[in-house]
């Protein structure tokens, strides 16, 4: 009974075997003869070379390798197919575009001041004397003389300062008993733009000129007869 027992068993594994693919058979019986083929290898290497430390020969690799069979060459083992891999290409990260630099606006231009030679010359200051007369001089009625003229005749007969008939006449006059300096006739309060010589015969007019500059005027003598006036003449700028 246990002979029959061990027969059949062996039967059975037998059975099983034929059972596997044919290429998974003949893989399996490929490394066993790689296996066997190493040992002896490994035998006859410690043979030959006499005693020594005995080496183990490294495993061998089995690869088993299934591919599909043209049709009639492989059982149908009813076994799941086997499922092939697809590797998908990883797409390579796009570059970053590096920024464009931000051009720098140029600072506007600073205008350069004008050169020394350019500039305006300053005038005199106020209160400059500007020009008086060399002595007494004289104007008849009708006549005038510019307070602003630098002509030896002081631009008689026209001007700014005249005498009519038995006045003096000028836009701005003011009178003093006294003589006045610049700081008094530019402070006193014009009061008339007429005046008669004889009111004012030995005293002293403040007058102003076409271009707002400031005269005195000392009235020296009047003469009725001739319509003529003696006077003495100072202008400040």
């Amino acid at each position: 009974m246990p002979e029959r027992n061990r027969a059949a068993g062996s039967g059975g594994g037998l059975e099983r075997f034929r059972q596997i693919p044919v290429e998974i058979r003949a893989a399996i019986i490929g490394g066993i003869i790689a296996v066997i083929g190493g040992l002896i290898t490994a035998v006859v290497t410690l043979a030959a070379d006499g005693p020594g430390p005995l080496a183990v020969p490294p495993s061998p690799t089995v690869t088993v390798t299934v591919t599909a069979s043209e049709a009639g060459d492989t059982e149908d083992t009813g076994g799941p197919s086997p499922t092939p891999t697809t590797e998908r290409p990883v797409p390579s990260p796009s570059p970053t575009p590096s920024p464009s630099p931000t051009p720098t606006p140029s600072p506007p231009a600073v205008p350069s001041p004008p050169a020394a030679d350019e500039a305006e010359p300053a005038g005199p200051a106020p209160g400059t004397l500007r020009r008086a007369s060399a002595g007494p001089m004289s104007l008849y009625s009708g006549d005038c003389v510019d307070l602003d003229s630098t002509e030896p005749a002081w631009g008689a007969p026209r001007g700014d300062f005249c005498v009519d008939g038995i006045y003096l006449m000028n836009e701005e006059m003011s009178t003093f008993d006294r003589e006045p300096e610049f700081a008094d006739c530019q402070a006193a309060t014009a009061s008339t733009n007429q005046v008669s010589p004889f009111e004012v015969m030995g005293q002293w007019v403040c007058a102003r000129s076409s271009e707002g500059r400031f005269a005195r005027v000392f009235v020296v003598d009047y003469e009725q007869t001739a319509w003529k006036l003696t006077f003495e003449l100072t202008v400040w700028e």
